[in-house]
């Protein structure tokens, strides 16, 4: 039985009549006297049947309740790749995403259609091929089953490409203002200028640069280069980025 959840219990004879029923179980769970049980209470159960009637007794029956231990995860969505990956994370290591006797059901609501049966999913390239557009932001669901036991949790994705930019214009126009490294798991972002001169640098980088320099200067106009480090493990990426303020 899942954690949380009544183990019911019944103490089936299979001759019609009157009878009486004797339980012992663990401490605390009071099983009582009828056919039926109901315990939150781990353990050995066992019962001897009386007929009202004849006086005629049972032999002992017994029987052993568990509780699956409780789970549950958190949804991550991240870049790998190019592409925006979801991931089923255990919560404190509560379950083992290879187990053999875990399964996974993703969903992409309101539809119950399940679409991906693996702890990760490859939103960028479901929603890349599906013959009608989905616009975003979408609500993907994932129910996770351990030992019977379930758990369903969803995740808002407004962004499933993947690509770095080629340019900022940081001008206020709220377009392409910033370098956008959001959501890739970025450790470090190194930029460049033309002669080899690091300009800039910032660990845990999402989305700070805006053309300045390490001293908060702005940067002349023109194409810089720049180098990413990842933490998922992920190879580094180089490649360049153009300044140009005056863009629309």
């Amino acid at each position: 039985i899942c954690q949380g959840a009544t183990a019911t219990i019944n103490a089936t004879v299979t001759t019609p009549g009157t009878y009486t029923y004797s339980w012992n179980g663990p401490a605390g769970s009071n099983p009582g006297t009828s056919a039926t049980v109901n315990t939150t209470v781990a353990g050995s159960y066992s019962v001897i049947v009386t007929n009202t009637v004849t006086g005629c007794v049972s032999a002992s029956a017994s029987g052993t309740v568990t509780f699956s231990p409780a789970f549950d995860f958190t949804l991550n969505g991240e870049c790998l790749d190019n592409k925006f990956t979801l991931e089923v994370i255990p919560s404190g290591n509560s379950f083992d995403v290879n187990g053999t006797n875990t399964n996974f059901a993703w969903t992409l609501n309101p539809s119950s259609l399940t679409i991906g049966t693996n702890s990760t999913f490859d939103a960028t390239t479901y929603l890349g091929n599906l013959t009608t557009p989905s616009p975003l932001p979408v609500t993907f669901s994932v129910k996770v089953e351990v030992n019977g036991c379930v758990q369903n949790h969803s995740i808002l994705v407004d962004r499933i490409y993947c690509d770095i930019q080629r340019g900022i214009s940081p001008n206020n126009d709220t377009q392409n203002d910033f370098f956008d490294l959001r959501l890739m798991n970025v450790q470090q972002l190194e930029i460049f200028n033309r002669y080899g001169t690091k300009v800039y640098s910032k660990m845990d980088y999402t989305n700070e640069w805006i053309g300045q320099s390490n001293a908060g200067d702005e940067l002349p106009d023109g194409t810089y280069y720049y180098v990413i480090e990842f933490k998922n493990n992920q190879p580094s990426k180089t490649g360049w980025i153009y300044i140009n303020r005056d863009s629309k």
